[in-house]
């Protein structure tokens, strides 16, 4: 019996016509039902699109090879395979895998031990489904024996499918298909277009357009508006020689979050007991991010370089994409001034390409994982704790004063792969129930009071030192969807499906704390490409003419990230690209010229 279904191929016509016309449609079902449903498209065209791509997907395989039975076989298997990957991406970051995000394969693979892959029952049967497919595939018995039938039937096959993905490129065939962005969500994209249409719509948008009237000419116009005095550089370097600049060092804190932000949050201790009572000499606040749960090298490019990636293709990593040689900005601002700079992340050098980006922005030193050798760790990455030693350590060997930029792990998800297997400080109290969703937040909550507790330890260290130092800390994002929504659930937020909950699920904290006298202030609202220019202030030392630029932006647009953005007023809401003030649109122009237009970058600008 087992050997005749083994043997077993479709040789009547009707059933292997059968094969040929169902399978594509069964495999669009199949991938659809990993994230949403097949029927979750927000139109009958939108529909017809994406089966449209599945047939000529199969149609070409089989084309190509020959042969249904192999072509057929190969999609199924890798429609599975991609739908099982695009469901883990968003479970664990909160967006669907992105054309960019084949770039990065490399850094995905480096964490992917650390994830939790429980197959839930839904994804179990999906699986299985496809397993019908591809046997039924394997089954079929239509073939191409003459290559003279076959290389034209190939060829006609791959243009078809080669034209119809290149009309996503175009206006009029996305207007006839019902093609739509997602309020610039790449989770809505895919929802409401399907994740095939979805998936080759973003495509479109790797590339960073030319703002409409953009001449390098009018870039330097505009920097001189606000240009500083060709002797700025030269007073800046005269005070840090002076010793009046204190040394800076700015902590990017993995998915630092600070739920109390929604509410009175309802836990057993408070998470963050030691940044929430610093006062003095402190400036601390809400700060807004581009990301969620991932594509943490966003929020860094971001700080570092005073750009924002609400000018650029949602869900693009500028260290991979745009980011070709140098880059002026903030570490560069500093190696001007005379500062030793030196960047610190306790992971892998490869990540984001940082090996590679770091120099070009002029970190003079790099010390990535391999440098902290016998370091002790909490769920495979180092700890917060053995970061911040690391940061004193680089002082102590210091020569002359430091900017000291780190990038900790500590924090990294999943935060369900260990759920029975945690030393939890924190817990939520109101759940007798503990799902395994309410453990990883816990988890995640416990992991932020350890950092808590870190950064008590650092600022004690510098309370004693003698030499003016100015720390910055900061959340790199949120966690993933899951831990954010309990957050806010916890804190008595009812609709954590709302626009207002959206925008909320970007907001970190920022800590900014001196072991000298500064102003103290509570900044409601600020985003990361802002960020620097307010230590600089608090600092003590000159801006940029970028960062006097961005000053002005700030006014009136107090927040701006590729999914919030605020007016003057304090007015938030979904960025979706309809704000556009004369301001904004100098701010487009400066920032093509900063990091796409490099053969025509302003001279001085962006880092003196």
């Amino acid at each position: 019996m087992i050997k005749k279904i083994l043997t077993w191929r479709a040789k009547s016509w009707w059933l292997n016509l059968l094969i040929v016309l169902a399978i594509p449609a069964l495999a669009y079902c199949g991938v659809e039902s990993y994230t949403s449903t097949p029927l979750g498209v927000s139109s009958t065209r939108i529909l017809i699109c994406n089966l449209i791509i599945y047939y000529l997907l199969y149609f070409t395989a089989a084309a190509i090879l020959g042969n249904v039975s192999w072509g057929y076989t190969l999609v199924s298997i890798f429609c599975m395979g991609a739908g099982l990957a695009n469901y883990y991406v968003l479970k664990f970051r909160s967006t669907p895998i992105l054309p960019w995000d084949l770039m990065s394969l490399g850094t995905a693979a480096e964490v992917a031990g650390n994830y939790d892959y429980h197959l839930g029952k839904r994804v179990i049967l999906i699986l299985l489904g496809f397993l019908v497919l591809i046997v039924l595939s394997w089954k079929a018995d239509v073939r191409l024996r003459s290559w003279k039938l076959r290389i034209p039937v190939a060829a006609a096959a791959l243009c078809c499918l080669l034209l119809f993905a290149g009309g996503f490129q175009n206006k009029e065939f996305l207007s006839f298909f019902d093609i739509r962005l997602g309020t610039f969500r790449p989770r809505r994209t895919y929802a409401k277009n399907g994740t095939a249409a979805g998936f080759l719509y973003v495509l479109s948008f790797t590339r960073v357009d030319k703002p409409d009237g953009y001449s390098a000419e009018e870039a330097v116009a505009i920097a001189k508006e606000t240009a500083n005095e060709e002797t700025q550089l030269e007073q800046t370097k005269k005070l840090v020689s002076d010793n009046k600049t204190p040394n800076v060092i700015v902590i990017m804190n993995e998915a630092l979050s600070d739920f109390s932000f929604y509410g009175d949050i309802k836990s057993d201790v408070d998470t963050m007991p030691f940044i929430h009572a610093l006062k003095e000499n402190t400036v601390k606040g809400n700060a807004y991010v581009s990301i969620k749960g991932g594509n943490t090298a966003d929020s860094e490019y971001e700080f570092l370089t005073g750009d924002t990636m609400a000018f650029l293709p949602a869900g693009s990593i500028p260290y991979q994409q745009f980011i070709k040689g140098e880059m002026p900005g903030l570490p560069s601002y500093f190696a001007k001034l005379g500062y030793e700079t030196h960047a610190i992340h306790p992971y892998h050098a490869k990540g984001w390409l940082r090996n590679k980006v770091y120099p070009w922005m002029s970190f003079q030193t790099m010390t990535f994982e391999e440098g902290f050798e016998g370091a002790d760790t909490i769920r495979d990455y180092i700890t917060d704790q053995e970061a911040f030693r690391k940061i004193i350590e680089q002082y102590e060997a210091k020569q002359g004063p430091s900017f000291i930029f780190e990038v900790t792990m500590q924090n990294h998800s999943s935060y369900r792969r260990y759920v029975h297997d945690f030393d939890y400080t924190v817990r939520l109290t109101g759940y007798p129930n503990k799902t395994r969703d309410i453990l990883a937040t816990e988890e995640y909550l416990s992991l932020v009071h350890t950092s808590d507790e870190a950064f008590k330890e650092l600022i004690e260290y510098f309370e004693k030192e003698e030499e003016d130092t100015i720390i910055l800390m900061f959340g790199d994002h949120q966690p993933a969807d899951f831990a954010t929504k309990i957050g806010m659930q916890a804190a008595g937020v009812k609709d954590t499906n709302s626009d207002e909950a959206y925008c909320d699920g970007f907001v970190v904290p920022f800590v900014m704390w001196a072991n000298y006298d500064i102003e103290e202030e509570e900044v409601d609202a600020i985003s990361l490409n802002y960020l620097s220019g307010l230590l600089m202030e608090k600092a003590g030392i000159p801006l940029t003419g970028y960062q006097k630029f961005l000053a002005q932006v700030r006014e009136e647009i107090p927040v701006i990230t590729s999914t919030v953005i605020m007016d003057e007023q304090g007015e938030r809401k979904v960025n979706d690209g309809s704000v556009n003030t004369e301001l904004l649109t100098k701010y487009r122009k400066l920032m093509y010229n900063h990091l796409i237009d490099a053969n025509n970058r302003i001279e001085g600008f962006f880092d003196s």
